[in-house]
């Protein structure tokens, strides 16, 4: 009586190992793809290994460009590119209310 049978337990353990090699497998290819893609070009340090700090310009003027000047943005309509300091100027003396006549003191 030295007959083996296949319980359906031993079925299990099978699928259960099958599942597993695909997985690894499957995990394989997905870091070999990623190796490829993010590190694997040139032989140079990992990403995010090496200074990757940049700066970001804050507000205000940017020394690199100057401000624009004068100039026509459409001749024909009467439109012009003026500097945005000039601009505002022209829009609080165009909305500013009118002088108050200066009070008399009683003498």
């Amino acid at each position: 009586m030295s007959e083996e049978t296949a319980h359906p337990a031993d079925e299990n353990v099978r699928a259960v190992i099958k599942v597993a090699i695909a997985g690894a497998v499957a995990l394989a290819v997905v870091l070999g793809a990623s190796w490829l893609v993010f590190g694997g070009r040139g032989g140079g340090d990992a990403p995010g290994s090496a200074d990757t700090t940049t700066t970001v310009p804050g507000p205000g003027p940017r020394p690199d460009r100057r401000p624009p000047d004068y100039a026509w943005v459409d001749r024909g309509q009467g439109v012009v590119q003026i500097p945005i300091e000039r601009a505002m100027e022209r829009v609080v003396e165009r909305y500013r209310a009118p002088s108050h006549p200066e009070r008399q003191e009683a003498p």
